[in-house]
């Protein structure tokens, strides 16, 4: 009986050792999930309301490994974004666009409550979540997430990129709260009478938006160049200036 339980141990551990092995060379499952979702941003104008819309792609690969050494069997996922900056044609008043933001995926999971998405449960949630629209800005637990919008001086020159809306986030002193610190240039880059009325989010089954080089003709000259918009291919400069730091990025991501 002894001799069996020895023989038993010693096939659990070459298990053991075979799954960290495999797990150490790579040979682990993985599997994907995506979903798509389109931002729609209306601007109100004395001409009327005007919009634009973008559908994003977001998928999240999780890979299995040995409970022994991931807790709960899993690598938490890794994600990638498909897409473009939203682009509303203001006619003569102007082209606005409603920019990437950092982590955009995590707009999904501000609108939409579920399990973590970055967890299997999570993944599988999101990948089959239908009909579901929000709008983003109407109250404050998502007031940061309305992504920044800039216009151009001059629609051919990277370097005269102008900030038209933002949304900071900005923490209260001695308090686990967040202020909300909004920047309106929509009339003064505009015109009178150009306000934000509405950003709304909704899950979608329709194809990823493709087409800004249409608009922006120099994004492949600055992608191909790593650069920044002021053109420099090095490393952003910490200040105010948007052209120092955006790059193509904020414009068009995966191809």
């Amino acid at each position: 009986m002894k001799k069996g339980l020895k023989v038993f141990g010693i096939i659990a551990l070459l298990l053991v050792v075979a799954g960290t092995l495999a797990y150490a060379m790579g040979e682990r499952d993985e599997k994907t999930y995506s979903w798509r979702y389109k931002t729609t941003v209306v601007v109100d104008t004395p001409e009327g309301e005007k919009s634009g819309s973008a559908v994003r792609e977001v998928t999240v690969a999780i890979k299995s490994c040995p409970v022994h050494i991931c807790e709960k069997g899993y690598l938490p996922g890794k994600v990638s974004t498909k897409g473009e900056a939203v682009a509303v044609d203001l006619g003569k008043r102007g082209i606005l666009f409603s920019i990437i933001p950092t982590d955009s995926y995590l707009i999904v999971f501000s609108l939409f409550s579920g399990p973590p998405g970055l967890t299997p449960e999570g993944a599988e949630y999101y990948s089959q979540l239908k009909n579901a629209k929000a709008e983003m800005g109407n109250n404050e637990s998502i007031m940061g997430q309305i992504p920044t919008m800039v216009t151009f001086a001059d629609i051919n020159d990277p370097k005269t990129v102008q900030l038209a809306y933002s949304v900071a986030a900005i923490s209260v002193p001695n308090q686990a709260a967040w202020d909300f610190k909004t920047t309106d240039n929509l009339e003064k880059l505009f015109g009178a009478g150009v306000h934000l009325k509405n950003v709304t989010v909704e899950m979608t089954d329709e194809p990823i938006t493709w087409g800004i080089e249409k608009i922006l003709v120099w994004i492949p000259s600055l992608k191909e160049r790593k650069a920044r918009l002021n053109g420099s291919a090095s490393v952003a400069i910490s200040d105010n200036e948007l052209s120092n730091n955006l790059g193509t990025g904020v414009f068009k991501i995966g191809e």
